[in-house]
């Protein structure tokens, strides 16, 4: 690779490396204010399913996601969310051989966490009350391939690789509101992230969008207890 591109590439990566900071530290910091009044923080935990070629290189895994979402319209049917989630996926090669640990197989382990924006239309409150989304933002990949042995310990790193891509995702869902303030929540999410690298040896790598289906159970926590 030629110096200028090399040095042009690290420059990206570093640009886009600052940029999801920037992007959660906003959500953190303007959402809850704006939120204070008018909306509710949701939390929760479940399982995360990788679709299409992504299904070639990972697992079933596992996701946790926090979310605050704030309504600032007299209907309350129309809101705006920003979410923070974490997915874990990991596979087991079937290439399995011996070295001086003795018999040793490869772990492909896939951690993403992503900040998302976008829009939530929902009912109006009511004990049973569904909602659908579509929102858009980074999301960070970090790919490590390590070495196990046949009881599954951990032996030595292999490669590390960390890319930050854009993204965006649909998910539906409904709340339960059995308590004034307190709501039970399901959540079905779809996530596509454009052009992840994957290696797939003999330095070839493969370049994919990356689809996965997420399902969650968690709560749903209201800032106001006046909301209807």
């Amino acid at each position: 690779m030629k110096p200028e591109k090399y040095l042009s590439n690290r420059i990206t990566a570093n640009i886009m490396r600052i940029s999801i900071p920037i992007l959660l530290l906003s959500i953190i910091i303007v959402l809850p204010a704006a939120a204070s009044n008018w909306g509710n923080l949701e939390i929760g935990i479940g399982a995360v399913m990788p679709e299409g070629t992504f299904r070639h290189y990972s697992s079933d895994g596992f996701t946790g996601t926090v979310k605050i979402v704030f309504t600032p319209f007299t209907s309350r049917t129309i809101g705006f969310v920003g979410s923070l989630t974490g997915n874990l996926f990991e596979q087991e090669t079937d290439e399995r051989f011996i070295n001086d640990y003795g018999f040793v197989e490869l772990r492909t382990t896939h951690f993403s966490v992503n900040g998302n924006f976008g829009i939530r239309m929902q009912t109006e409150r009511n004990v049973f009350r569904p909602y659908g989304e579509i929102t858009g933002g980074l999301y960070s990949f970090n790919i490590t391939t390590s070495l196990e042995d046949e009881h599954g310990n951990s032996l030595e790193d292999r490669t590390k690789e960390s890319q930050l891509l854009m993204g965006y995702n649909v998910s539906g869902g409904a709340a339960l509101w059995f308590w004034r303030n307190v709501g039970l929540d399901f959540n079905i999410k779809y996530d596509n992230v454009f052009d992840l690298k994957q290696s797939i040896g003999a330095g070839q790598t493969a370049l994919f969008n990356s689809h996965f289906t997420s399902i969650y159970f968690g709560l749903q926590l209201a800032f106001d207890s006046t909301l209807d």
